[in-house]
């Protein structure tokens, strides 16, 4: 079942925490997580963008931006 843009916004962020340079728990910390979760968000609305279609594992390029905007509210 596929994560809903907030769920997959959320996992994101969660998962970049432990590649942030800040102290854990803090505002550095979750800035950053956050900041590299827009990236990849970037990336993959871009490849999603350049292929036109959903493949496989690729989602259209509205999902990528509906996540963008997911991490942005967090």
């Amino acid at each position: 079942m596929e994560l809903s843009p907030k769920e997959k916004a959320k996992e994101l962020v969660s998962k970049f925490k432990m590649y942030s340079s800040g102290y854990v728990g803090t505002e550095s910390e979750y800035y950053t997580s956050k900041q590299c979760a827009l990236i990849y968000v970037k990336g993959m609305r871009d490849m999603a963008e350049s292929i036109w279609e959903k493949m496989d594992d690729y989602h259209t390029v509205e999902y990528w931006d509906e996540i963008k905007q997911e991490i942005e509210k967090l």
